[in-house]
């Protein structure tokens, strides 16, 4: 994001109001109609859908510096989506009409706007592609390489990469629209490779080998 925007963005969001969520918390559901957007000052929120089997799918993970529902907002279309705090988070809320004055009044906060709703989208038909013709070891090594990307910081072997969030496997389950037990398997598979190590909530792995496992998997 543009240094100039992101000012904007904090000054504007600032003049709302701060709530604070623990973990587990709804900022929220998809019962709820859209009456304000938030701005992420601190931690992160996770975006999912509840499934009809019982289950639910995460969709994309927030981190700070970004402003939610606007998708919602600009589409006006009824909210079937839950908000969730995956830790203790600190956001700005502002009413949505506010918003939309805003972004009227700032095109360049609008452009910058649209340039990461379209990686948005474009990361969502990667997801439906490889959720339609990938098999599950392909799933997750796919989600992995996604993770460590965004989150992946520097472990005291220089050969290995730390997710920074902290995931069970049924987190990891939610993410890929698989069951928690074959999710399991398929770490399985690549700790017994020397790709990635699993200590509770916490992943570390060789990006290297986990890039070259799911190129050898995707010419199979």
């Amino acid at each position: 994001m543009d240094r100039a925007v992101a000012k904007k963005l904090d000054l504007f969001f600032s003049h709302g109001t701060l709530l604070s969520f623990r973990k587990g918390d709804f900022l929220l559901r998809a019962t709820d109609s859209v009456s304000a957007i938030f701005f992420l000052k601190k931690g992160h929120v996770r975006l999912f859908i509840d499934t009809e089997d019982g289950q639910d799918l995460t969709l994309h993970l927030f981190k700070p510096g970004s402003y939610f529902p606007v998708m919602l907002l600009l589409s006006r279309v009824p909210n079937t989506y839950n908000l969730e705090a995956i830790e203790s988070v600190d956001v700005w809320r502002v009413h949505s009409e506010n918003v939309l004055d805003f972004l009227h009044e700032n095109p360049d906060v609008l452009y910058d706007l649209t340039v990461r709703l379209a990686q948005g989208i474009t990361g969502l038909l990667e997801k439906i592609e490889k959720a339609t013709f990938s098999s599950a070891y392909e799933k997750i090594i796919s989600i992995l390489l996604y993770l460590v990307e965004k989150y992946g910081e520097k472990n005291e072997d220089k050969r290995l990469l730390t997710i920074s969030l902290k995931l069970t496997h049924n987190d990891l389950a939610s993410w890929t629209g698989m069951q928690r037990e074959t999710v399991s398997r398929q770490l399985e598979k690549l700790m017994h490779k020397g790709i990635i190590y699993d200590h509770g909530n916490i992943i570390s792995l060789d990006r290297t080998m986990l890039q070259e496992e799911y190129e050898t998997v995707k010419i199979k």
